[in-house]
């Protein structure tokens, strides 16, 4: 094995290492998000309009909004989004 062999080598094991740590660190995240909705007393549901899984959520205002599992509104990332505005004024 030449120098730069052994370079992408060990190049290759940091990677590798790298990604490891890093995909774990989403998965702890994404558990503590669910737990946090959990803990907002959010419902699981699925969007009428793209099929997504999501989650309502209920503000102290009484208002509810959609919202990805990753906490962002859903709103804001449905392809579907302008089927389900309120027209203001409408009767």
């Amino acid at each position: 094995m030449n120098e730069l062999e052994a370079v992408d080598k060990i190049i290759d094991s940091f990677v590798a290492a790298e990604n490891k740590r890093l995909m774990a660190e989403v998965e702890r995240l994404q558990a503590n998000i669910a737990r946090l909705l959990q803990l907002v007393g959010a419902r699981p549901a699925v969007c009428s309009g793209c099929k997504a899984n999501v989650v309502w959520v209920r503000y102290s205002s009484g208002k509810s909004a959609m919202h990805n599992h990753d906490g962002s509104s859903h709103f804001s990332t449905c392809p579907f989004a302008k089927d389900f505005r309120h027209k203001h004024g409408a009767a």
